[in-house]
């Protein structure tokens, strides 16, 4: 099986110890860039939680701040 986790697919290649070892370093160096990135967007975000109540047809969505804040502060849909 030639799948990974995130659906990509490995070159069909032979088994030998260069091509594994290779294989692998190529991919642990793309996790660890993935790994990079994904700290850096969780820093950058805002604190608190996300909460959505649908509404009809419509998804709500509200900002918040602590754990007992069971509704929290509505987020406004923008209007260009």
């Amino acid at each position: 099986m030639n799948n990974i986790n995130n659906n990509r697919l490995l070159p069909h290649c032979p088994l030998t110890p260069d091509t594994v070892i290779s294989t692998i370093i190529n991919r642990q160096s793309e996790l660890s860039s993935l790994l990079d990135t994904i700290n850096t967007r969780l820093e950058e975000a805002p604190a608190g939680t996300l909460r959505i109540a649908n509404r009809g047809n419509r998804p709500q969505y509200y900002h918040r701040l602590d754990s007992n804040d069971r509704k929290g502060s509505y987020i406004k849909k923008k209007k260009n």
